[in-house]
């Protein structure tokens, strides 16, 4: 900041003269960031209350499921939101915790610690996201052998996100023991590949399933229609999303690592955008329960598609 304001002062007495609230701006930018910070971090105490306020929502929301629903047994609704509440409660820690110079605090500069619970939400993410795209995944095949992919789904479900995990805490341990650094740029690398992995999985999904439907004649039906609603267009949401949270880690830990400006502007539109928005989406989506309809015999999806939560 200091070169900067220098070379403008240079330019400004070879060439033109800065206007008198301009020049005063540039001073006491280059002298000082207190005003900034002060604007910014009121900000953040802002976002801060949003994620708890979010997080104690979700688990509202889980403990009345639990509670009072009538239906038992595992669904895709029960089991994504019990997860929810979880990244949201991560990331606010993590905002408590180091408070302190937290939008000034680059990713390669965070502590072991930090970078647990900074870290944390995106695994999480992954973790619900997935479960969810493996049970929609289920709305394509037919009715009479969803018990058995059902049981697949769930196998391939925990072996992928028991070797995810245990990736993430081999890199950690690495963090810890050798050089931090290097383990942690290629940590960042590893969480921005899940991240865009599951972005194209939801966006190949959504297109998949709105092929499906204007392939049948049943296009207008209401079922139909609840399908495209609850699952193609929060598909595309989803893809969105999550391909953002892939772009701005790397964009995080590979171009803002040494720009103090860009990794504040960076974490104050990351935090309520790409982790408030991935929880806010599941919860609207699978808020409330859909009566799953009555399944005639039927060869592929649409031709009577399942409710969201009886896969």
């Amino acid at each position: 900041m200091a070169s900067s304001s220098l070379w403008l002062n240079e330019s400004s007495s070879a060439s033109f003269s800065l206007s008198p609230s301009l020049a005063s701006w540039s001073s006491s930018m280059s002298s000082s960031t207190t005003q900034v910070a002060d604007w910014m971090y009121d900000v953040f105490w802002a976002e801060l209350v949003c994620f708890y306020i979010a997080f104690g929502i979700s688990a509202a929301r889980v403990i009345w499921i639990l509670v009072r629903e009538p239906y038992s047994g595992f669904s895709v609704r029960k089991g994504t939101l019990i997860l929810i509440p979880f990244p949201l409660l991560s990331r606010a820690l993590e905002m408590s915790i180091f408070w302190d110079g937290y939008l000034e605090t680059s990713l390669n500069k965070q502590t072991l610690l930090q970078t647990f619970l900074g870290g944390l939400p995106g695994y999480l993410f992954f973790s619900a996201y997935s479960l969810m795209f493996c049970f929609w995944v289920g709305l394509l095949i037919p009715s009479a052998t969803v018990p058995r992919v059902k049981r697949a789904t769930l196998m391939v479900y925990s072996a992928v996100n028991v070797l995810v995990y245990l990736v993430w805490i081999v890199l950690l341990i690495l963090m810890g023991v050798e050089a931090m650094d290097l383990f942690h740029e290629i940590e960042a690398i590893y969480a921005a590949s899940l991240a865009f992995v599951t972005g194209m999985a939801f966006g190949i999904f959504g297109v998949v399933v709105f092929v499906h439907v204007k392939n049948h004649s049943v296009l207008k039906s209401e079922r139909t229609s609840q399908v495209l609603k609850r699952v193609t267009f929060p598909a595309i949401l989803f893809f969105v999303v999550f391909l953002l949270r892939s772009g701005m880690i790397i964009i995080d830990m590979f171009v803002l690592s040494d720009n103090a400006v860009g990794t504040t502007i960076s974490k104050l539109l990351f935090q309520p955008f790409l982790d408030l928005l991935p929880a806010v989406l599941i919860l609207i989506v699978l808020w409330k329960p859909v009566v799953a309809p009555k399944i005639q015999s039927e060869k592929t999806l649409l031709k009577e598609p399942r409710s969201l939560n009886s896969v």
